[in-house]
């Protein structure tokens, strides 16, 4: 393949796959926005994932996915128990962040 035929190519390429790649960037930045409002609502001290849900405004499924990830990375730590609901909160270093 020479060069011309490659880069006509790969033009046609991008511009086929226009629509999902902006899906995909669209998709991110909304994920991104939630996490913040998650972030957020940890910040504030120990909180359930219904409280999260409720505060980030997602559904609880939602919240608990987020949480599980964060707590994952080191991102949200537990902190006892409010009945049967465990407490999440922001790392130390992550609460002068926040």
């Amino acid at each position: 393949m020479t060069d011309r035929k490659r880069k006509e190519f790969l033009m046609r390429l991008r511009k086929g796959r226009a629509v999902q790649v902006e899906r995909a960037r669209d998709l991110q930045k909304e994920k991104k926005a939630v996490r913040r409002k998650v972030k957020s609502a940890l910040a504030k001290g120990p909180v359930t994932v219904p409280a999260v849900a409720l505060a980030a405004g997602i559904a609880p499924d939602a919240a608990l996915w987020h949480v599980t990830a964060m707590k994952k990375y080191g991102l949200a730590v537990e902190e006892g128990m409010d009945g049967d609901w465990p407490l999440y909160r922001l790392p130390d270093c992550e609460e002068k962040k926040a």
